[in-house]
């Protein structure tokens, strides 16, 4: 089991490169940020994803380093495939393209894109991994799709046949373009999205099920054995998780049971939005590294470690 940490990227940078130190320092596997703009979340977001996530690949030895998502308005799928590459040489071979449908209304208006509506998102979705997929391989690509249009190529990756591609997915369309082309599915843990408040860990943990069950039938009625596609969690509205070495077993444990192969943690950071005030900052911060050396090794020895 890999554990991950989710960091924010606000400023000052040099503060940001030291928590990627730390991470790295106390046995995080990987690495990941968000790809917002900062009109939609001017509290959270102060740096652009890949071109933070090129720095990420300099500035660390052994993490794996990616977007937790990008967004499909942001940027043609050529351009993207460009990006990934180009990272995955800077890192040696370390990046994964975190990828989804997205949404968020402002983040959209920042690039001049109207608002999408829910179903052309994901029919864009499907287009857009399609392309992402084959170029990342090598192939010269020639799509006159129904939204992007391209006929590009970009470097070969490092990585073979390419860079993993995480694909997050809550309901049974995206699940669909999930089972065709993710090594990796991402959730949010059967936890609401937005400003709606969390629920409880057992009701979150019910949803989370039916969503696994969702995927194994999109990937059976694909042809695909549900046991290829890894299972990584974002832990979303866990402010709970690091109130106690406990509480952080509790939930962690309650997703590994579930079979989840990573686990992505929010590295505590001061904004109104999560942490109010620098105690609960410090406090969170001092739960999350003693976790790492107590817990976290008897997470990933399993049953009996």
């Amino acid at each position: 089991m890999r554990f991950g940490v989710f960091t924010m990227q606000l400023g000052p940078a040099d503060a940001l490169i030291a928590r990627w130190h730390r991470a790295e320092e106390v046995g995080f596997d990987s690495i990941w940020v968000a790809d917002h703009t900062t009109t939609q979340y001017p509290e959270l977001v102060h740096f652009e994803a890949w071109t933070l996530l090129a720095a990420m690949a300099r500035e660390t030895d052994r993490v794996r380093v990616g977007t937790m998502v990008t967004q499909i308005a942001f940027r043609h799928p050529a351009l993207l495939a460009m990006e990934v590459a180009t990272v995955d040489h800077l890192s040696g071979g370390r990046v994964e393209l975190g990828i989804g449908a997205g949404g968020a209304p402002l983040d959209a208006a920042y690039v001049g894109v109207e608002a999408w509506s829910k179903r052309e998102r994901l029919d864009r979705l499907a287009e857009q991994v399609d392309i992402l997929d084959r170029m990342l391989r090598g192939e010269t690509v020639t799509s006159d799709a129904r939204y992007p249009t391209t006929a590009a190529r970009v470097i070969q990756a490092v990585q073979r046949p390419r860079p993993p591609i995480v694909i997050a997915a809550q309901g049974p369309t995206a699940m669909r373009v999930v089972a065709r082309y993710a090594d990796t599915w991402n959730t949010l843990g059967g936890q609401p999205m937005g400003a709606a408040p969390p629920i409880p860990l057992a009701d979150a943990l019910a949803e989370t099920r039916r969503q696994i069950e969702a995927l194994d039938s999109a990937c059976r009625a694909v042809g695909r054995d549900p046991a290829t596609v890894r299972r990584s969690v974002c832990l979303y509205k866990s402010l709970v998780l690091l109130q106690s070495i406990d509480s952080f077993e509790e939930v962690c444990s309650g997703y590994a049971a579930l079979g989840f192969d990573e686990i992505v943690i929010y590295w505590p950071f001061l904004s109104p939005r999560a942490y109010p005030t620098e105690e609960i900052v410090r406090s969170s911060e001092a739960v999350l590294v003693r976790a790492m050396a107590e817990v976290v090794p008897r997470l990933r020895g399993g049953p009996g470690s």
